[in-house]
């Protein structure tokens, strides 16, 4: 991955201080997003493992068995759904609501703009939204890399390792610390755009983590990885 795509990832996007500070975001958007179902979660929450986001549907509302199973691969449980009225100039086809989330206690609240992100590239991108997406609250990966992570373990399953995805996907959540060295480790190994790649690889204090558990069962064993 090129330096110009990890520093995308790396720029989260603030918080909306409340529900109408969100609209006003979200019709601020670019005109190649203007058909894309969008959200921003709120800084103004009830605290504790709730969070509450704002999201527009531009082309009518989905049903919301549908949203709640999108948002459980997020690790993000649906507890209410409030209906926002929509702005002046806006489709009549078009929705807004204000969701409230149950997410995960090992959550980092930090990255809830990469799930923004994530649900946005589901339309625009093709980014599959399967439970490898869970890493990004807990392990506080891009959708970009959740792509490298998904795409290494179904090499790594189709070469012999002999587990289900679903193992796979729970130990990786388990132990997000080998996800995200095996993330730089990546980073280091194969960006064209560095010329220090070798001794990046070398010097890295993730290499002991990742040549400790790649030659094995990495989803059987237990420590710890360096950051």
């Amino acid at each position: 991955m090129g330096n110009g795509a990890a520093m995308a990832d790396q720029l989260e996007s603030p918080l909306a201080v409340d529900a109408h500070e969100a609209i006003g975001r979200l019709l601020l958007t670019s005109s190649d997003r203007s058909g894309t179902p969008r959200m921003i979660f709120l800084t103004d929450t009830a605290g504790g493992n709730t969070v509450e986001a704002v999201i527009l549907w531009p082309h009518g509302t989905p049903l919301l068995a549908d949203v709640a199973h999108t948002f459980e691969h997020f690790g993000l449980r649906v507890a209410d759904r409030d209906t926002l009225p929509l702005p002046p100039g806006m489709s009549p086809a078009a929705a807004l609501h204000k969701f409230t989330f149950q997410a995960p206690a090992e959550s980092r609240r930090q990255f809830l703009s990469r799930v923004s992100e994530a649900f946005e590239a589901h339309a625009l991108h093709g980014f599959e939204i399967d439970d490898y997406a869970k890493l990004i609250l807990t392990g506080g990966l891009s959708w970009r890399e959740i792509v490298l992570v998904r795409a290494a373990s179904r090499f790594v399953r189709q070469a012999g390792l002999g587990l289900s995805e679903s193992y796979v996907i729970d130990t990786l959540l388990r132990h997000t610390a080998f996800a995200e060295s095996l993330v730089r480790y990546f980073g280091a190994r194969f960006d064209p755009e560095r010329d220090d790649r070798g001794t990046a690889v070398r010097g890295k204090p993730f290499r002991p983590c990742v040549n400790t558990w790649m030659p094995q069962r990495p989803w059987t064993k237990t420590g710890s990885c360096g950051r």
